[in-house]
């Protein structure tokens, strides 16, 4: 059994593209649409934290707390006082040693 070679098969006037911000390929570099993207600035250290806590309580309800923090942070680029309320909550949540919850 002879291995077949890796080709991508491309139709003519096509081009091949790893640039995700274009959808289409095959249009003039001019024509293309570039995608919006918005970019929020998240510390390495909040997007683990927030990550272990969802291995640890993987529950409904603790992913949804934590989505809503989440929004928190990042709303709390404009506003101190939310950055501030963030913080606290993530340092109770992480306080947590055993969540129990109530069906």
């Amino acid at each position: 059994m002879s291995k077949k070679p890796l080709v991508r098969k491309v139709k003519r006037g096509a081009e091949i593209s790893h640039d995700t911000s274009y959808s289409v390929a095959g249009i003039p570099e001019s024509d293309k649409l570039k995608k919006e993207t918005t970019t929020i600035s998240v510390s390495l250290a909040t997007r683990n934290k927030i990550k272990s806590l969802r291995r640890i309580y993987k529950t409904k309800t603790v992913n949804e707390t934590l989505d809503k923090m989440l929004d928190q942070y990042v709303e709390s680029n404009l506003d101190q006082d939310l950055r501030q309320e963030f913080v606290k909550n993530l340092k109770v949540l992480n306080s947590v040693d055993e969540l129990t919850l109530d069906d």
